[in-house]
């Protein structure tokens, strides 16, 4: 997010800063819902299959398109509500706020290096995951979604956002471990 809005020397000159509060409330919100709606995706064909067949040795015959197709619909829907939540929640919580509160919010927000990781991690997720999923739509890989590109390439952002977190948090525990090796191996020379 610093590569489009530069945090100000001082709080009370921090300009746009509505602009990347909401942003940052609502893109919460996004990758909120997405990350609640990919848990219910990988449950409803187990539970639907249960249902129509009452035999638990019917699971087996899941396809793995199965579970993309649930993801890809259970993220359509769980993203936007997310968004909507977000917005509502900035409205909210900054309803009647002092022009200072947004400003010292915002340049807070920017000055926080993980939160700003995280908003370019997710950015790239939504991209990517949208992108892949238009392409892997006019390839035909996605047959269930043919009429409906809209909700594939919804569903794919959303993914995308869900799967940027994922790889932002593995990227630092990884780095994390990486130091802590790289302290316990140092030996001190012995003095004699």
């Amino acid at each position: 997010m610093t590569a489009i809005f530069s945090q100000s020397d001082y709080a009370e000159d921090q300009p746009y800063a509505h602009t990347i509060l909401a942003f940052h409330v609502i893109r919460a919100g996004f990758t909120a819902g997405s990350v609640l709606s990919l848990p219910s995706a990988a449950i409803t064909p187990v539970i639907s299959t249960l249902y129509k067949t009452r035999s638990i040795t019917s699971l087996r015959n899941i396809s793995p398109g199965t579970f993309r197709n649930a993801a890809i619909v259970h993220a359509s829907r769980g993203g936007p509500l997310g968004l909507l939540f977000g917005a509502l929640a900035v409205t909210g919580q900054m309803w009647g706020r002092e022009d200072i509160e947004w400003k010292d919010r915002s340049w807070r927000l920017l000055g926080n290096k993980t939160q700003v990781e995280t908003d370019n991690w997710v950015l790239g997720g939504v991209v990517l995951g949208a992108a892949g999923a238009l392409i892997a739509g006019r390839r035909g890989r996605l047959p269930a979604f043919a009429g409906r590109p809209a909700t594939a390439v919804i569903g794919g952002a959303t993914i995308g956002s869900a799967t940027g977190v994922v790889v932002m948090l593995a990227k630092n525990v990884v780095l994390a471990g990486l130091a802590r090796r790289q302290r316990s191996s140092f030996q001190p020379p012995l003095t004699v």
